[in-house]
């Protein structure tokens, strides 16, 4: 684990994310100007080699990775490997019940309740990577004059990474779910959320800082400040980190 960079948001700032996550934005934000990031692929018949050489490293040397693609690859890679993703499968299931019953008709207040349901359950890891993320490629949107990349061809990206949409055989009914859940990613990430999002946050770090204020008083150390109370382990496992 390691603490997330305030470049992202200033509001993620004293969190905690897992390395691995940190690491790739960060470096991906570098060049986040090259055109068509996330889209372009990496070296796919090369990316053993990539994730075996970061996960023996903790890093990509210049040399092995020549293309900012490659780190794109991964970011989206890891999310995918994640036992538990990071939108919890009940939330998935409110959300893509919820598209179903509004359908087409989005609008602001709709989407901004949809958003409200992320951190229904409180802040813990997992929704702090969520911000995270969001957080980040809302970054790689602001330069969408050089990158080409809008919030909207990246939510047509994201969506399938960040939700788990598996299905034998396509039919209006998954038609309607996708179509609304990229309309709600594209929504996160033009902000319309942020202030639920930045709340929920701050709500955190507040009941945290009581937490550990309490906890200080027992002389008591407190292993956690910040998100849940559990600790919830993202784990690099190679034998998962697949496409």
């Amino acid at each position: 684990m390691t603490r997330c960079n305030k470049d992202i948001s200033t509001y993620l700032e004293g969190f905690e994310v897992p390395y691995v996550m940190e690491y790739l934005s960060r470096e991906i934000l570098l060049k986040a100007d090259t055109k068509f990031l996330f889209r372009e692929s990496g070296r796919k018949s090369n990316s053993r080699l990539l994730k075996e050489q970061f996960a023996r490293k903790g890093t990509l040397d210049a040399e092995d990775t020549v293309s900012i693609h490659d780190y794109c690859l991964l970011y989206k890679t890891w999310i995918r490997s994640l036992k538990e993703p990071l939108i919890d499968r009940e939330t998935q299931k409110r959300l893509t019940d919820r598209i179903l019953e509004v359908g087409p008709d989005f609008d602001d207040s709709r989407l901004r309740l949809m958003a409200m349901m992320l951190v229904l359950g409180g802040v813990t890891l997992e929704t702090v990577c969520l911000i995270h993320c969001i957080f980040f490629l809302q970054q790689i949107v602001q330069l969408q004059a050089k990158n080409m990349m809008t919030a909207a061809a990246l939510a047509d990206i994201f969506v399938v990474v960040l939700f788990e949409i598996d299905s034998p055989q396509k039919d209006d009914t998954l038609d309607r779910k996708l179509q609304g859940l990229i309309t709600f990613v594209e929504f996160l990430l033009l902000g319309g959320a942020d202030i639920e999002l930045q709340d929920a946050l701050k709500n955190s770090n507040a009941v945290n800082q009581k937490k550990t204020a309490r906890n200080r008083s027992d002389s008591r150390t407190s292993r956690y400040t910040r998100g849940s109370s559990e600790p919830i382990l993202f784990e690099y496992r190679m034998r998962e980190f697949d496409e």
